[in-house]
Protein backbone atom coordinates (compact mmCIF):
# COMPACT_ATOMS: atom_id res chain seq x y z
CA UNK A 1 0.00 0.00 0.00
CA UNK A 2 1.38 3.42 -0.98
CA UNK A 3 1.85 6.18 1.57
CA UNK A 4 -1.07 8.31 0.21
CA UNK A 5 -3.37 5.29 0.43
CA UNK A 6 -2.24 4.53 3.96
CA UNK A 7 -2.84 8.15 4.98
CA UNK A 8 -6.26 8.06 3.32
CA UNK A 9 -7.34 4.93 5.16
CA UNK A 10 -5.95 6.25 8.45
CA UNK A 11 -7.92 9.49 8.02
CA UNK A 12 -11.03 7.45 7.17
CA UNK A 13 -10.60 5.37 10.33
CA UNK A 14 -10.18 8.50 12.45
CA UNK A 15 -13.32 10.11 11.01
CA UNK A 16 -15.31 6.94 11.63
CA UNK A 17 -14.00 6.47 15.16
CA UNK A 18 -14.77 10.11 16.00
CA UNK A 19 -18.34 9.88 14.72
CA UNK A 20 -18.93 6.57 16.50
CA UNK A 21 -17.56 7.81 19.83
CA UNK A 22 -19.39 11.16 19.62
CA UNK A 23 -22.81 9.61 19.01
CA UNK A 24 -22.36 6.36 20.96
CA UNK A 25 -25.48 5.31 22.82
CA UNK A 26 -27.62 8.25 21.64
CA UNK A 27 -29.49 6.00 19.23
CA UNK A 28 -32.11 4.57 18.88
CA UNK A 29 -35.42 6.19 19.89
CA UNK A 30 -36.99 4.85 23.05
CA UNK A 31 -40.30 3.82 21.48
CA UNK A 32 -40.49 4.85 17.81
CA UNK A 33 -39.71 2.30 15.07
CA UNK A 34 -36.54 0.60 16.22
CA UNK A 35 -38.17 -1.50 18.92
CA UNK A 36 -39.65 -3.52 16.07
CA UNK A 37 -36.13 -4.31 14.84
CA UNK A 38 -35.36 -5.86 18.24
CA UNK A 39 -38.68 -7.42 19.17
CA UNK A 40 -39.24 -9.38 15.96
CA UNK A 41 -35.90 -11.28 15.87
CA UNK A 42 -36.22 -11.93 19.61
CA UNK A 43 -39.62 -13.50 19.00
CA UNK A 44 -38.29 -15.53 16.08
CA UNK A 45 -35.62 -16.99 18.36
CA UNK A 46 -38.46 -18.02 20.67
CA UNK A 47 -40.07 -20.10 17.94
CA UNK A 48 -42.38 -17.64 16.20
CA UNK A 49 -42.50 -17.63 12.39
CA UNK A 50 -42.61 -14.47 10.30
CA UNK A 51 -45.92 -13.90 8.48
CA UNK A 52 -47.55 -16.83 10.30
CA UNK A 53 -47.16 -15.65 13.91
CA UNK A 54 -45.97 -12.08 13.36
CA UNK A 55 -47.62 -9.64 10.99
CA UNK A 56 -44.91 -8.29 8.69
CA UNK A 57 -45.01 -6.29 5.47
CA UNK A 58 -41.36 -6.22 4.39
CA UNK A 59 -39.30 -9.03 2.95
CA UNK A 60 -37.95 -11.75 5.27
CA UNK A 61 -34.21 -11.35 4.75
CA UNK A 62 -33.32 -8.73 7.38
CA UNK A 63 -35.57 -10.10 10.11
CA UNK A 64 -34.10 -13.58 9.76
CA UNK A 65 -30.54 -12.26 9.48
CA UNK A 66 -30.99 -10.44 12.79
CA UNK A 67 -32.55 -13.60 14.20
CA UNK A 68 -29.42 -15.51 13.27
CA UNK A 69 -27.33 -12.96 15.15
CA UNK A 70 -29.56 -13.34 18.22
CA UNK A 71 -29.34 -17.11 17.97
CA UNK A 72 -25.54 -16.97 17.87
CA UNK A 73 -24.89 -14.25 20.45
CA UNK A 74 -28.15 -13.81 22.35
CA UNK A 75 -30.69 -10.97 22.06
CA UNK A 76 -29.36 -7.49 22.64
CA UNK A 77 -29.34 -3.99 21.20
CA UNK A 78 -25.54 -4.05 21.41
CA UNK A 79 -25.43 -7.17 19.22
CA UNK A 80 -27.27 -5.41 16.39
CA UNK A 81 -25.19 -2.26 16.80
CA UNK A 82 -21.92 -4.19 16.49
CA UNK A 83 -23.22 -6.19 13.53
CA UNK A 84 -24.33 -2.97 11.87
CA UNK A 85 -20.94 -1.41 12.58
CA UNK A 86 -19.37 -4.30 10.66
CA UNK A 87 -21.86 -3.58 7.85
CA UNK A 88 -20.79 0.09 7.88
CA UNK A 89 -17.15 -0.97 7.45
CA UNK A 90 -18.15 -3.19 4.52
CA UNK A 91 -20.16 -0.33 3.02
CA UNK A 92 -17.15 2.00 3.32
CA UNK A 93 -15.08 -0.50 1.32
CA UNK A 94 -17.83 -0.85 -1.32
CA UNK A 95 -18.31 2.91 -1.67
CA UNK A 96 -14.58 3.46 -1.93
CA UNK A 97 -14.35 0.87 -4.68
CA UNK A 98 -17.21 2.40 -6.67
CA UNK A 99 -16.00 5.98 -6.32
CA UNK A 100 -12.39 5.09 -7.12
CA UNK A 101 -13.49 3.39 -10.33
CA UNK A 102 -15.86 6.15 -11.42
CA UNK A 103 -14.35 9.42 -10.17
CA UNK A 104 -10.85 8.90 -8.76
CA UNK A 105 -8.85 8.17 -5.61
CA UNK A 106 -9.20 11.53 -3.85
CA UNK A 107 -12.97 11.63 -4.30
CA UNK A 108 -13.16 8.02 -3.08
CA UNK A 109 -11.54 8.88 0.25
CA UNK A 110 -13.40 12.16 0.66
CA UNK A 111 -16.66 10.41 -0.29
CA UNK A 112 -16.35 7.74 2.39
CA UNK A 113 -15.37 10.48 4.83
CA UNK A 114 -18.59 12.32 4.00
CA UNK A 115 -20.55 9.08 4.41
CA UNK A 116 -19.08 8.53 7.86
CA UNK A 117 -19.51 12.18 8.87
CA UNK A 118 -23.06 12.78 7.67
CA UNK A 119 -24.81 9.44 7.19
CA UNK A 120 -23.38 6.46 9.06
CA UNK A 121 -23.94 7.84 12.58
CA UNK A 122 -26.53 10.47 11.61
CA UNK A 123 -27.97 12.41 14.55
CA UNK A 124 -29.58 15.27 12.63
CA UNK A 125 -33.14 14.11 13.32
CA UNK A 126 -34.66 14.18 16.80
CA UNK A 127 -35.89 10.60 16.51
CA UNK A 128 -32.44 9.04 16.25
CA UNK A 129 -33.24 6.07 13.99
CA UNK A 130 -31.90 7.67 10.81
CA UNK A 131 -28.47 6.08 10.88
CA UNK A 132 -26.78 2.84 9.89
CA UNK A 133 -26.29 1.50 13.42
CA UNK A 134 -29.93 1.60 14.51
CA UNK A 135 -31.91 2.17 11.30
CA UNK A 136 -35.67 2.51 11.43
CA UNK A 137 -35.72 -0.44 9.03
CA UNK A 138 -32.85 -2.86 8.48
CA UNK A 139 -34.42 -3.70 5.12
CA UNK A 140 -33.33 -0.25 3.91
CA UNK A 141 -29.69 -0.44 4.99
CA UNK A 142 -29.27 -4.11 4.08
CA UNK A 143 -30.87 -3.45 0.70
CA UNK A 144 -28.54 -0.51 0.07
CA UNK A 145 -25.41 -2.51 0.89
CA UNK A 146 -26.46 -5.42 -1.33
CA UNK A 147 -27.39 -3.05 -4.18
CA UNK A 148 -24.07 -1.22 -4.11
CA UNK A 149 -22.27 -4.56 -3.81
CA UNK A 150 -24.06 -5.66 -7.00
CA UNK A 151 -22.78 -2.59 -8.84
CA UNK A 152 -19.25 -3.23 -7.59
CA UNK A 153 -19.54 -6.87 -8.66
CA UNK A 154 -20.44 -5.65 -12.15
CA UNK A 155 -17.21 -3.64 -12.20
CA UNK A 156 -15.12 -6.62 -11.08
CA UNK A 157 -16.73 -9.24 -13.31
CA UNK A 158 -17.63 -7.34 -16.49
CA UNK A 159 -14.88 -9.12 -18.47
CA UNK A 160 -16.92 -12.29 -17.82
CA UNK A 161 -20.48 -11.06 -18.43
CA UNK A 162 -22.25 -14.32 -17.58
CA UNK A 163 -20.42 -14.56 -14.26
CA UNK A 164 -21.20 -10.89 -13.61
CA UNK A 165 -24.87 -11.57 -14.33
CA UNK A 166 -24.94 -14.50 -11.90
CA UNK A 167 -23.30 -12.54 -9.08
CA UNK A 168 -25.30 -9.35 -9.66
CA UNK A 169 -28.54 -11.27 -10.11
CA UNK A 170 -28.08 -13.20 -6.87
CA UNK A 171 -27.43 -9.98 -4.98
CA UNK A 172 -30.48 -8.37 -6.62
CA UNK A 173 -32.60 -11.36 -5.61
CA UNK A 174 -31.52 -10.79 -2.02
CA UNK A 175 -32.38 -7.10 -2.36
CA UNK A 176 -35.87 -8.15 -3.50
CA UNK A 177 -36.26 -9.82 -0.09
CA UNK A 178 -35.71 -6.50 1.72
CA UNK A 179 -37.71 -3.44 0.59
CA UNK A 180 -39.55 -2.76 -2.64
CA UNK A 181 -38.23 0.74 -3.40
CA UNK A 182 -34.63 -0.35 -2.91
CA UNK A 183 -35.10 -3.28 -5.31
CA UNK A 184 -36.66 -1.06 -8.01
CA UNK A 185 -33.70 1.34 -7.85
CA UNK A 186 -31.12 -1.46 -7.81
CA UNK A 187 -32.75 -3.29 -10.71
CA UNK A 188 -32.84 -0.08 -12.75
CA UNK A 189 -29.18 0.68 -12.08
CA UNK A 190 -27.94 -2.84 -12.87
CA UNK A 191 -30.03 -3.14 -16.05
CA UNK A 192 -28.68 0.17 -17.37
CA UNK A 193 -25.10 -0.88 -16.59
CA UNK A 194 -25.55 -4.16 -18.47
CA UNK A 195 -27.35 -2.54 -21.41
CA UNK A 196 -24.58 0.02 -21.90
CA UNK A 197 -21.87 -2.67 -21.96
CA UNK A 198 -21.75 -4.37 -25.39
CA UNK A 199 -20.31 -7.54 -23.84
CA UNK A 200 -23.41 -7.95 -21.71
CA UNK A 201 -26.02 -7.44 -24.43
CA UNK A 202 -26.47 -11.15 -25.07
CA UNK A 203 -29.36 -13.52 -24.50
CA UNK A 204 -27.21 -15.81 -22.33
CA UNK A 205 -26.33 -12.90 -20.05
CA UNK A 206 -29.96 -11.80 -19.70
CA UNK A 207 -31.03 -15.38 -18.95
CA UNK A 208 -28.31 -15.75 -16.31
CA UNK A 209 -29.31 -12.44 -14.70
CA UNK A 210 -33.01 -13.35 -14.51
CA UNK A 211 -32.32 -16.86 -13.24
CA UNK A 212 -29.99 -15.52 -10.55
CA UNK A 213 -32.56 -12.94 -9.41
CA UNK A 214 -35.22 -15.63 -9.14
CA UNK A 215 -33.08 -18.06 -7.13
CA UNK A 216 -33.24 -16.28 -3.72
CA UNK A 217 -36.96 -15.67 -4.26
CA UNK A 218 -37.66 -19.34 -4.90
CA UNK A 219 -35.51 -20.29 -1.92
CA UNK A 220 -37.46 -17.92 0.33
CA UNK A 221 -40.78 -19.30 -0.91
CA UNK A 222 -39.65 -22.88 -0.37
CA UNK A 223 -38.42 -22.23 3.18
CA UNK A 224 -41.51 -20.24 4.21
CA UNK A 225 -43.76 -22.92 2.74
CA UNK A 226 -42.40 -25.37 5.31
CA UNK A 227 -44.20 -23.39 8.02
CA UNK A 228 -47.28 -21.98 6.28
CA UNK A 229 -49.64 -22.42 3.32
CA UNK A 230 -48.23 -21.63 -0.15
CA UNK A 231 -50.33 -18.45 -0.50
CA UNK A 232 -48.94 -17.03 2.75
CA UNK A 233 -45.40 -18.06 1.77
CA UNK A 234 -45.78 -16.29 -1.57
CA UNK A 235 -47.10 -13.14 0.07
CA UNK A 236 -44.23 -13.18 2.56
CA UNK A 237 -41.69 -13.56 -0.24
CA UNK A 238 -43.25 -10.66 -2.12
CA UNK A 239 -42.95 -8.51 1.01
CA UNK A 240 -44.37 -5.01 0.61
CA UNK A 241 -45.50 -5.36 -3.01
CA UNK A 242 -49.10 -6.44 -2.26
CA UNK A 243 -49.46 -3.73 0.38
CA UNK A 244 -48.22 -1.03 -1.99
CA UNK A 245 -50.87 -1.81 -4.57
CA UNK A 246 -53.80 -2.76 -2.34
CA UNK A 247 -53.70 -0.75 0.89
CA UNK A 248 -53.53 2.86 -0.24
CA UNK A 249 -50.64 3.53 2.16
CA UNK A 250 -48.76 5.58 -0.43
CA UNK A 251 -51.61 8.10 -0.61
CA UNK A 252 -51.45 8.99 3.09
CA UNK A 253 -50.71 12.54 4.19
CA UNK A 254 -47.36 11.53 5.72
CA UNK A 255 -46.04 10.23 2.41
CA UNK A 256 -47.37 13.27 0.58
CA UNK A 257 -45.25 15.41 2.90
CA UNK A 258 -42.28 13.08 2.43
CA UNK A 259 -42.52 13.28 -1.36
CA UNK A 260 -42.99 17.04 -1.25
CA UNK A 261 -46.42 17.23 -2.88
CA UNK A 262 -47.88 18.74 0.29
CA UNK A 263 -46.34 22.17 0.57
CA UNK A 264 -45.49 21.96 -3.12
CA UNK A 265 -44.88 25.70 -3.65
CA UNK A 266 -42.40 25.95 -0.79
CA UNK A 267 -40.64 22.73 -1.79
CA UNK A 268 -40.25 23.86 -5.39
CA UNK A 269 -38.90 27.22 -4.22
CA UNK A 270 -36.34 25.52 -1.98
CA UNK A 271 -35.36 23.10 -4.74
CA UNK A 272 -34.81 25.91 -7.22
CA UNK A 273 -33.06 28.14 -4.68
CA UNK A 274 -30.60 25.49 -3.62
CA UNK A 275 -30.11 24.38 -7.23
CA UNK A 276 -29.28 27.95 -8.19
CA UNK A 277 -26.87 28.29 -5.26
CA UNK A 278 -25.00 25.10 -6.12
CA UNK A 279 -24.94 25.94 -9.83
CA UNK A 280 -23.49 29.36 -8.99
CA UNK A 281 -20.75 27.85 -6.82
CA UNK A 282 -19.86 25.21 -9.43
CA UNK A 283 -19.83 27.74 -12.26
CA UNK A 284 -17.71 30.22 -10.29
CA UNK A 285 -15.19 27.57 -9.27
CA UNK A 286 -14.99 26.13 -12.78
CA UNK A 287 -14.48 29.60 -14.24
CA UNK A 288 -11.75 30.44 -11.75
CA UNK A 289 -10.02 27.11 -12.38
CA UNK A 290 -10.09 27.65 -16.15
CA UNK A 291 -8.76 31.19 -15.80
CA UNK A 292 -5.67 29.98 -13.92
CA UNK A 293 -3.39 28.10 -16.26
CA UNK A 294 -1.89 24.90 -14.95
CA UNK A 295 1.68 25.24 -13.65
CA UNK A 296 2.53 21.55 -13.69
CA UNK A 297 5.53 22.19 -15.95
CA UNK A 298 7.34 24.17 -13.29
CA UNK A 299 7.00 25.96 -9.99
CA UNK A 300 4.42 23.50 -8.71
CA UNK A 301 4.01 23.51 -4.96
CA UNK A 302 5.50 26.97 -4.46
CA UNK A 303 4.34 28.94 -1.45
CA UNK A 304 2.47 31.38 -3.70
CA UNK A 305 0.41 28.55 -5.15
CA UNK A 306 -0.29 27.12 -1.75
CA UNK A 307 -1.51 30.49 -0.58
CA UNK A 308 -3.79 30.74 -3.62
CA UNK A 309 -5.18 27.24 -3.06
CA UNK A 310 -5.67 27.96 0.62
CA UNK A 311 -7.46 31.19 -0.27
CA UNK A 312 -9.74 29.31 -2.66
CA UNK A 313 -10.53 26.78 0.07
CA UNK A 314 -11.37 29.48 2.64
CA UNK A 315 -13.18 31.65 0.11
CA UNK A 316 -15.42 28.81 -1.05
CA UNK A 317 -16.10 27.96 2.57
CA UNK A 318 -17.20 31.55 3.26
CA UNK A 319 -19.31 31.86 0.08
CA UNK A 320 -21.09 28.55 0.69
CA UNK A 321 -21.87 29.50 4.28
CA UNK A 322 -23.12 32.91 3.15
CA UNK A 323 -25.33 31.31 0.47
CA UNK A 324 -26.95 29.04 3.05
CA UNK A 325 -27.66 32.04 5.25
CA UNK A 326 -29.01 34.06 2.32
CA UNK A 327 -31.41 31.22 1.51
CA UNK A 328 -32.60 31.25 5.11
CA UNK A 329 -32.46 27.47 4.98
CA UNK A 330 -31.15 24.84 7.33
CA UNK A 331 -28.19 22.71 6.35
CA UNK A 332 -30.24 19.47 6.13
CA UNK A 333 -31.90 21.06 3.05
CA UNK A 334 -28.66 21.30 1.08
CA UNK A 335 -29.44 18.04 -0.77
CA UNK A 336 -32.55 19.44 -2.45
CA UNK A 337 -31.01 19.64 -5.97
CA UNK A 338 -29.99 15.95 -6.05
CA UNK A 339 -32.91 14.65 -8.19
CA UNK A 340 -32.24 17.23 -10.91
CA UNK A 341 -28.51 16.58 -10.75
CA UNK A 342 -28.90 12.79 -10.96
CA UNK A 343 -31.25 13.02 -13.95
CA UNK A 344 -28.95 15.39 -15.86
CA UNK A 345 -25.80 13.43 -15.04
CA UNK A 346 -27.36 10.07 -15.92
CA UNK A 347 -28.47 11.33 -19.34
CA UNK A 348 -25.05 12.85 -20.02
CA UNK A 349 -23.24 9.71 -18.85
CA UNK A 350 -25.43 7.41 -20.96
CA UNK A 351 -24.75 9.59 -24.00
CA UNK A 352 -21.01 9.41 -23.33
CA UNK A 353 -21.16 5.63 -23.07
CA UNK A 354 -22.90 5.39 -26.44
CA UNK A 355 -20.36 7.74 -28.05
CA UNK A 356 -17.23 6.09 -26.67
CA UNK A 357 -17.65 2.31 -26.88
CA UNK A 358 -14.01 1.61 -25.98
CA UNK A 359 -14.56 2.99 -22.49
CA UNK A 360 -18.03 1.62 -22.04
CA UNK A 361 -17.20 -0.45 -18.93
CA UNK A 362 -16.25 2.40 -16.61
CA UNK A 363 -18.92 4.69 -18.02
CA UNK A 364 -21.55 1.94 -17.87
CA UNK A 365 -20.77 1.45 -14.17
CA UNK A 366 -20.96 5.19 -13.55
CA UNK A 367 -24.28 5.45 -15.40
CA UNK A 368 -25.72 2.50 -13.50
CA UNK A 369 -24.69 4.13 -10.22
CA UNK A 370 -26.32 7.40 -11.30
CA UNK A 371 -29.57 5.66 -12.24
CA UNK A 372 -29.61 3.74 -8.97
CA UNK A 373 -28.96 6.92 -6.97
CA UNK A 374 -31.62 8.84 -8.90
CA UNK A 375 -34.33 6.18 -8.57
CA UNK A 376 -33.75 5.96 -4.83
CA UNK A 377 -34.79 9.61 -4.59
CA UNK A 378 -38.24 8.98 -6.09
CA UNK A 379 -39.83 8.66 -2.64
CA UNK A 380 -38.51 12.09 -1.58
CA UNK A 381 -38.06 13.72 -4.98
CA UNK A 382 -39.34 17.20 -4.14
CA UNK A 383 -38.14 17.26 -0.53
CA UNK A 384 -34.72 15.66 -0.33
CA UNK A 385 -33.20 16.18 3.10
CA UNK A 386 -30.32 14.73 5.05
CA UNK A 387 -32.55 13.65 7.93
CA UNK A 388 -35.53 11.26 7.89
CA UNK A 389 -35.42 8.99 4.82
CA UNK A 390 -32.54 11.00 3.38
CA UNK A 391 -29.92 9.22 5.51
CA UNK A 392 -30.40 6.21 3.23
CA UNK A 393 -32.18 7.33 0.06
CA UNK A 394 -29.97 10.37 -0.54
CA UNK A 395 -26.66 8.79 0.45
CA UNK A 396 -25.61 7.29 -2.93
CA UNK A 397 -26.51 10.51 -4.78
CA UNK A 398 -24.45 12.52 -2.30
CA UNK A 399 -21.48 10.22 -2.91
CA UNK A 400 -21.91 10.81 -6.66
CA UNK A 401 -21.89 14.58 -6.12
CA UNK A 402 -18.68 14.36 -4.07
CA UNK A 403 -17.15 12.49 -6.99
CA UNK A 404 -18.37 15.14 -9.41
CA UNK A 405 -16.87 17.99 -7.38
CA UNK A 406 -13.55 16.34 -6.61
CA UNK A 407 -13.03 14.15 -9.66
CA UNK A 408 -15.12 14.88 -12.73
CA UNK A 409 -15.03 18.70 -12.71
CA UNK A 410 -11.28 19.02 -11.96
CA UNK A 411 -10.44 16.58 -14.77
CA UNK A 412 -12.74 18.50 -17.13
CA UNK A 413 -10.90 21.70 -16.19
CA UNK A 414 -7.49 20.10 -16.74
CA UNK A 415 -8.45 18.81 -20.19
CA UNK A 416 -9.13 22.43 -21.12
CA UNK A 417 -5.83 23.72 -19.80
CA UNK A 418 -7.06 24.99 -16.45
CA UNK A 419 -5.77 24.18 -12.98
CA UNK A 420 -7.76 21.29 -11.51
CA UNK A 421 -6.18 21.83 -8.11
CA UNK A 422 -8.18 25.02 -7.74
CA UNK A 423 -11.40 23.14 -8.38
CA UNK A 424 -10.40 20.46 -5.85
CA UNK A 425 -9.53 23.05 -3.21
CA UNK A 426 -12.90 24.72 -3.74
CA UNK A 427 -14.71 21.38 -3.54
CA UNK A 428 -12.96 20.58 -0.27
CA UNK A 429 -14.08 23.96 1.02
CA UNK A 430 -17.70 23.15 0.16
CA UNK A 431 -17.48 19.74 1.84
CA UNK A 432 -15.90 21.21 4.98
CA UNK A 433 -18.56 23.92 5.15
CA UNK A 434 -21.41 21.44 5.00
CA UNK A 435 -19.90 18.99 7.51
CA UNK A 436 -19.00 21.69 10.03
CA UNK A 437 -22.27 23.53 9.42
CA UNK A 438 -24.15 20.44 10.57
CA UNK A 439 -21.96 19.86 13.63
CA UNK A 440 -23.96 22.22 15.94
CA UNK A 441 -27.19 20.38 15.03
CA UNK A 442 -25.59 17.04 15.86
CA UNK A 443 -24.22 18.41 19.12
CA UNK A 444 -27.65 19.69 20.15
CA UNK A 445 -29.27 16.32 19.38
CA UNK A 446 -26.63 14.45 21.36
CA UNK A 447 -27.06 16.75 24.37
CA UNK A 448 -30.78 15.89 24.43
CA UNK A 449 -29.93 12.27 25.26
CA UNK A 450 -28.88 12.37 28.90
CA UNK A 451 -30.77 9.58 30.66
CA UNK A 452 -30.03 5.86 30.40
CA UNK A 453 -32.74 3.25 30.02
CA UNK A 454 -32.52 -0.49 29.47
CA UNK A 455 -30.02 -2.80 31.10
CA UNK A 456 -26.77 -4.46 30.10
CA UNK A 457 -26.47 -4.99 26.36
CA UNK A 458 -29.86 -3.26 25.88
CA UNK A 459 -28.86 0.02 27.56
CA UNK A 460 -28.94 3.30 25.64
CA UNK A 461 -29.55 7.00 26.22
CA UNK A 462 -32.81 8.86 25.80
CA UNK A 463 -34.13 12.29 26.77
CA UNK A 464 -35.26 13.38 30.20
CA UNK A 465 -38.94 13.48 29.20
CA UNK A 466 -39.15 9.82 28.19
CA UNK A 467 -36.73 8.18 30.62
CA UNK A 468 -38.64 8.56 33.94
CA UNK A 469 -41.92 7.48 32.36
CA UNK A 470 -40.44 4.36 30.80
CA UNK A 471 -38.41 3.48 33.90
CA UNK A 472 -41.48 3.74 36.16
CA UNK A 473 -43.44 1.57 33.73
CA UNK A 474 -40.58 -0.95 33.60
CA UNK A 475 -40.50 -1.11 37.43
CA UNK A 476 -44.23 -1.88 37.57
CA UNK A 477 -43.92 -4.56 34.89
CA UNK A 478 -41.05 -6.20 36.78
CA UNK A 479 -43.26 -6.50 39.85
CA UNK A 480 -45.99 -8.30 37.94
CA UNK A 481 -45.98 -11.94 36.86
CA UNK A 482 -43.44 -12.50 34.11
CA UNK A 483 -45.80 -14.56 31.93
CA UNK A 484 -48.31 -11.71 31.51
CA UNK A 485 -48.59 -10.52 27.93
CA UNK A 486 -48.63 -6.90 26.78
CA UNK A 487 -49.76 -4.87 23.78
CA UNK A 488 -48.56 -1.27 23.41
CA UNK A 489 -50.86 0.97 21.38
CA UNK A 490 -50.40 2.63 18.95
CA UNK A 491 -46.61 2.33 19.00
CA UNK A 492 -43.95 1.27 21.47
CA UNK A 493 -42.96 -2.35 20.98
CA UNK A 494 -39.58 -1.34 22.45
CA UNK A 495 -41.40 -1.62 25.80
CA UNK A 496 -42.25 -5.24 24.97
CA UNK A 497 -38.68 -5.99 24.05
CA UNK A 498 -36.99 -4.33 27.03
CA UNK A 499 -39.45 -5.99 29.40
CA UNK A 500 -39.38 -9.29 27.44
CA UNK A 501 -43.18 -9.20 27.22
CA UNK A 502 -44.90 -10.96 24.35
CA UNK A 503 -47.71 -9.36 22.38
CA UNK A 504 -49.98 -12.39 21.75
CA UNK A 505 -51.89 -10.77 18.88
CA UNK A 506 -48.99 -11.18 16.44
CA UNK A 507 -49.14 -7.51 15.49
CA UNK A 508 -46.26 -5.19 16.26
CA UNK A 509 -47.37 -1.62 15.52
CA UNK A 510 -50.78 0.00 15.30
CA UNK A 511 -49.98 3.16 13.40
CA UNK A 512 -52.10 4.31 10.42
CA UNK A 513 -50.00 2.44 7.81
CA UNK A 514 -50.35 -0.86 9.69
CA UNK A 515 -54.09 -0.35 10.10
CA UNK A 516 -54.37 0.09 6.33
CA UNK A 517 -52.05 -2.76 5.38
CA UNK A 518 -53.48 -5.41 7.70
CA UNK A 519 -56.98 -4.02 8.16
CA UNK A 520 -58.56 -2.94 11.43
CA UNK A 521 -61.03 -5.84 11.31
CA UNK A 522 -58.21 -8.39 11.11
CA UNK A 523 -56.28 -6.72 13.93
CA UNK A 524 -59.38 -6.52 16.13
CA UNK A 525 -60.07 -10.21 15.53
CA UNK A 526 -56.49 -10.99 16.62
CA UNK A 527 -57.13 -9.13 19.90
CA UNK A 528 -60.37 -11.00 20.46
CA UNK A 529 -58.77 -14.34 19.73
CA UNK A 530 -55.65 -13.75 21.86
CA UNK A 531 -56.34 -10.88 24.25
CA UNK A 532 -53.22 -9.56 26.01
CA UNK A 533 -53.20 -9.46 29.81
CA UNK A 534 -52.10 -5.83 29.76
CA UNK A 535 -52.51 -2.93 27.35
CA UNK A 536 -50.33 0.18 27.43
CA UNK A 537 -51.65 3.30 25.70
CA UNK A 538 -48.55 5.32 24.82
CA UNK A 539 -48.68 8.91 23.64
CA UNK A 540 -48.07 9.30 19.92
CA UNK A 541 -49.14 12.23 17.77
CA UNK A 542 -50.34 10.67 14.52
CA UNK A 543 -51.62 13.90 12.98
CA UNK A 544 -48.65 13.77 10.60
CA UNK A 545 -50.59 11.02 8.81
CA UNK A 546 -53.57 13.31 8.30
CA UNK A 547 -55.58 11.70 11.09
CA UNK A 548 -56.16 12.46 14.74
CA UNK A 549 -54.95 10.50 17.73
CA UNK A 550 -55.31 6.75 18.00
CA UNK A 551 -58.90 5.91 18.92
CA UNK A 552 -60.16 9.34 17.84
CA UNK A 553 -58.93 9.94 14.32
CA UNK A 554 -58.47 6.29 13.40
CA UNK A 555 -58.72 2.78 14.96
CA UNK A 556 -61.94 3.74 16.73
CA UNK A 557 -63.27 0.17 16.83
CA UNK A 558 -60.04 -1.22 18.26
CA UNK A 559 -59.86 1.54 20.84
CA UNK A 560 -63.53 0.98 21.76
CA UNK A 561 -62.87 -2.73 22.30
CA UNK A 562 -59.93 -1.91 24.57
CA UNK A 563 -62.04 0.51 26.60
CA UNK A 564 -64.79 -2.08 27.00
CA UNK A 565 -62.49 -4.90 28.08
CA UNK A 566 -59.70 -3.24 30.05
CA UNK A 567 -59.52 -0.96 33.05
CA UNK A 568 -56.78 1.56 33.93
CA UNK A 569 -54.42 0.62 36.76
CA UNK A 570 -51.63 3.21 36.47
CA UNK A 571 -50.64 6.43 34.68
CA UNK A 572 -47.03 7.35 34.02
CA UNK A 573 -46.32 10.91 32.91
CA UNK A 574 -48.92 13.00 31.07
CA UNK A 575 -52.25 11.54 29.96
CA UNK A 576 -51.52 9.95 26.57
CA UNK A 577 -53.27 10.58 23.24
CA UNK A 578 -54.32 14.12 24.14
CA UNK A 579 -53.31 17.44 22.63
CA UNK A 580 -50.60 19.15 24.65
CA UNK A 581 -49.30 15.96 26.24
CA UNK A 582 -45.51 15.72 26.31
CA UNK A 583 -45.35 11.99 26.87
CA UNK A 584 -47.19 9.50 29.01
CA UNK A 585 -48.33 5.90 29.20
CA UNK A 586 -51.55 4.58 30.70
CA UNK A 587 -51.38 0.93 31.75
CA UNK A 588 -54.59 -1.08 31.59
CA UNK A 589 -55.44 -4.53 32.91
CA UNK A 590 -57.84 -7.00 31.35
CA UNK A 591 -61.24 -7.32 33.01
CA UNK A 592 -62.35 -10.79 34.11
CA UNK A 593 -64.59 -11.24 31.07
CA UNK A 594 -63.36 -10.28 27.60
CA UNK A 595 -65.94 -9.67 24.90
Amino acid sequence: MSLPHAIGWLATALVGATGLAWTWGTWPHAYVDFGRELYVPWQLTEGAVLYRDIAWFNGPLSAYWNTLLFELFGPGLRILVLANLAAVIALVAILHGLLRRTTGRLSAFVGVGVFLSLFAFNRIDAIGNDNYLTPYSHEVTHGLILSLAALLAFAHQRARPVRAALVCGTLLGLVALTKAEIFIAALGGILVAFLLDPRARKLSVVAALLAAIATPLFASFALLQLAMPPAAALQGTLGAWPALFESGVASQHFYGVTLGLIGLDENLLRLLSWSGAWALVIAAVSGLSLSLRSTKEGGRGSWDERIVLGGVFVGTWAVTAWAAGALAASWPDFLRPLPLAMAALAIASAGEALRTPRREGRIALRTGLLVFAGLLLAKVALRVRLDQYGFALAMPATMVMVGLLLGTIPRWVERRGGDGRVARAAALGVVATVVLGLAPIVSARISERSEAIGRGRDAFLTDATLAPVLEELAAVLRERQSHETLAVLPEGVMINYLGRRVNPTGHVNFMPPELLIFGEDRILEAFRRNPPDLVALAHKDTREYGVGFFGKGYARELYGWVEANYEPIALFGDPPLEAGSLFGVRLLERKPIVR
